[in-house]
């Protein structure tokens, strides 16, 4: 059996010291565009409500995203929760724009403006999804030039992801300011995994079974590739099986860690990556 316990106001030293198996990341963190350009890229991205929570397709958390060193990730991105024309603001520092949102890939080396071509969005955290119908009646959002920087109800991101870029374990989250702590703590996140390139892991890690675990502020969840998962789960295992541990700290913001302890002493755990 493996326990998750869940401590706070400890240092990062202690924290990385105690932090086992792979991957750990950790949050933190008028006119609009007439038209978006035709999608050609294969992964989609809807923001809709679900019980009063905007979720990615329906479901927290987002779907897992897979990519490769070398080719482009193309997501299409669109925002269908409801009007809320709360995007002006006098106090930049306070929580505006709840249903205006966008997409960040936390970890990715990768252009924080728009792809080689300059015709699609990349990570730029600066970019602002509105909802269809939403008006936005200020000019400069957060010194943001409105007719710069807002989407009408969709976009298209391109992330130009390098030959060289780093294997490994990443994910992606909404990043909009003033409203991402109460979108990325509603569920608005999803793992993203940059794949080992073949042969380049021993065999006993490239063949076996991987897990993804999120920690987010709804508790520890095993993340479904199709997105969606289980609550608080029980991982079982085989004797002598091999399983490689995917583990992302999701959370809105970064006071509390998860630590792994185990009752059998024939269970090994290993950190391969951070």
């Amino acid at each position: 059996m493996i326990d998750f316990l869940k401590r706070k106001n400890f240092s990062r030293r202690d924290a990385l010291k105690a932090l086992t198996l792979t991957g750990i990341t950790t949050a933190f963190g008028g006119i609009l565009s007439p038209y978006v350009k035709a999608w050609t890229g294969k992964i989609l991205l809807d923001v809709q409500e679900v019980n009063g929570d905007p979720t990615y397709n329906g479901v927290v958390p987002g779907k897992t995203i897979q990519a490769i060193q070398g080719e482009p990730l193309d997501i299409h991105f669109i925002n269908n929760l409801p009007a809320l024309h709360d995007d002006c603001t006098f106090n930049p520092n306070s929580s505006h724009g709840l249903n205006t949102t966008n997409l960040h890939t936390h970890g990715l080396h990768v252009s924080p403006n728009t792809d080689a071509t300059g015709e699609f969005d990349a990570d730029n955290v600066f970019v602002s999804v509105v909802p269809k119908g939403q008006a936005v009646a200020c000019s400069e959002v957060c010194g943001a030039d409105v007719k710069t920087h807002f989407r009408w109800h969709e976009t298209q991101y391109r992330y130009d992801i390098p030959d060289n870029h780093p294997a490994g374990t990443f994910w992606y989250h909404a990043h909009k300011h003033g409203a991402s702590a109460q979108q990325v703590g509603a569920g608005l996140c999803g793992p993203l995994i940059i794949k080992d390139k073949v042969g380049v892991m021993p065999d006993y890690i490239e063949q076996a079974k991987e897990q993804t675990i999120m920690i987010m502020d709804r508790g520890i969840v095993f993340a479904d590739p199709d997105g969606g998962g289980e609550l608080n789960p029980t991982l079982n295992m085989r004797p002598g099986e091999v399983q490689r541990w995917r583990i992302i700290n999701a959370r809105s913001g970064g006071d509390i860690f998860s630590f792994l302890n185990t009752d059998d002493a024939n269970l090994e755990m290993h950190q391969i990556a951070y």
